[in-house]
């Protein structure tokens, strides 16, 4: 706030305010304050934020300010202490600098009438509130050490010369007051740098994402190359046991024909000293069969990292996008979804996502379904793993496995998905010979373990029915 927009601020309150009862005092944040002046739903609202401080009336309702309130401070409690049902005599601003002052006369039977100053001083960086007594010492700051301390008198900050701000009045031509104005202003303003704040804290965990999925990516691929061509492996076994009698022994390998080259020159194959050719050849056989293992392996969690690439970079794009359009219920969306420090990984710690006793599926619209095999399977993808909003099945009346469908974007379960992990619930259930099966399904959030129950016994607070047709759909 510039100089004139103070000063007419004060203007427009002080008149309302001068002869009213000091009332309660809502902590809003460490250096924010609304003050009850018994004003009928108006309150005094009074920031020393050293980069937005500022004064004027808030029209709030009681119950969100106490919704907002937070623990009062040390400060607060000092003002409740002295300054409860006192009147305020005046409400003036320091003509030179942007310091306002409010004169209370408080009266208790012990001490009869006091005199009390609320000196509000907003000067940006020395930006402080102080209470003082009647001969101007000071009482209590809000922040210590940056001004005078208990038992000082109060003196304003020095500044530089002519430090009065030039300006215009705040434009409030369409709003009934200057504080509507104000209040308007700043709230949008807040809001903005909220909604800004929740994007860039929901891009820069998608980024994070990003550079975990490229990193495994770069991992599997490298692990790949170091299991080599499985098809020279096979070769070059082929051809050592092709030559099981003719092969002759030359330093660290064998001399043999190779038959599969048209010329069919002699070639020399590395293998241990230690064994025979046929011994070497089943060496080869080994690095081909694990190269070929690994090859459908790794091209299968390629596919995983890419598809998940995929959904983290269209995430990123829709965020932008909301955030470019004030989507702000999008943004703050985005930004609940990540995860709290505490369910964050340590570093150098490893820990086991899912047991090995757990099916994986993936539906034909992208959504991971997980069901577990034994009953200690079904509880720890059920407690352990899945989320609040993921969706839970199992099949009803029949022992069988927990199923679960993961949501970590809460978005909407198609109803082929859902069809989908309920015929895998009724398959992996005692109901798999069964032509049709009822299978419940529910919120994870609706799913509790009763205290002493063996593994896998669980209780529902709610639940739908659908009925499958037990069978493992044709999933991609």
């Amino acid at each position: 706030m510039n100089e004139q927009t103070l000063q007419a601020a004060v203007d427009e309150i002080a008149p309302r305010v001068t002869g009213q009862k000091f009332g309660r005092v809502f902590t809003l944040g460490n250096s924010r304050f609304a003050i009850d002046l018994r004003l009928g739903g108006e309150y005094l609202f009074v920031s020393a934020e050293p980069q937005s401080p500022r004064l004027y009336l808030i029209k709030r309702k009681l119950k969100d300010l106490e919704k907002a309130s937070k623990r009062d401070s040390p400060f607060a409690a000092v003002l409740r202490k002295h300054l409860a049902n006192a009147e305020i005599t005046s409400f003036e601003k320091d003509p030179n600098d942007r310091i306002v002052t409010m004169q209370l006369a408080a009266f208790s039977e012990l001490e009869g009438e006091t005199e009390y100053r609320f000196v509000m001083q907003l000067t940006g960086r020395s930006s402080n509130l102080f209470l003082l007594d009647g001969e101007g010492r000071t009482v209590e700051p809000l922040k210590r050490g940056k001004g005078p301390e208990p038992g000082d008198v109060y003196e304003p900050p020095e500044g530089p010369p002519g430090r009065v701000s030039e300006g215009e009045v705040f434009d409030h031509s369409d709003f009934g007051s200057l504080s509507e104005a104000l209040d308007e202003h700043y709230r949008k303003a807040e809001q903005e740098l909220k909604l800004r704040s929740a994007f860039r804290s929901a891009e820069s965990r998608l980024k994070k994402d990003l550079k975990k999925q490229e990193r495994l990516r770069d991992a599997l691929e490298k692990d790949l190359e170091t299991h080599g061509d499985e098809e020279q492996w096979k070769r070059l076994g082929d051809t050592l046991l092709a030559n099981v009698a003719t092969a002759r022994r030359a330093g660290d390998g064998f001399e043999v024909t190779d038959y599969f080259d048209e010329e069919a020159p002699l070639v020399t194959i590395p293998a241990d000293p230690r064994h025979s050719v046929s011994e070497a050849a089943e060496e080869y056989f080994k690095r081909y069969a694990k190269a070929r293992n690994a090859k459908t392996a790794i091209a299968e969690r390629l596919k995983e990292v890419s598809k998940e690439t995929e959904r983290i970079e269209s995430e990123l794009v829709e965020l932008r996008a909301a955030f470019d359009a004030g989507d702000s219920e999008a943004v703050f969306e985005a930004e609940d979804s990540v995860p709290a420090p505490s369910a964050q990984k340590k570093p150098g710690k490893v820990l086991r996502d899912e047991p090995s006793g757990t099916r994986k599926f993936v539906s034909k619209d992208g959504f991971e379904i997980l069901v577990g095999k034994k009953s200690k399977d079904n509880d720890h993808i059920t407690f352990r793993i899945a989320n609040s909003l993921d969706t839970w099945l199992n099949a009803a009346d029949y022992a069988g496995s927990h199923v679960v469908i993961r949501n970590p974007g809460r978005k909407e379960i198609p109803v082929s998905t859902l069809v989908d992990a309920a015929r895998l619930a009724a398959f992996y259930s005692k109901a798999k010979n069964e032509s049709k099966a009822a299978v419940r399904y529910t919120l994870r959030k609706f799913v509790h373990k009763p205290k002493g129950a063996r593994p896998g016994l669980v209780s529902l607070a709610d639940f739908k029915t659908i009925m499958v047709e037990p069978g493992v759909p044709e999933l991609p």
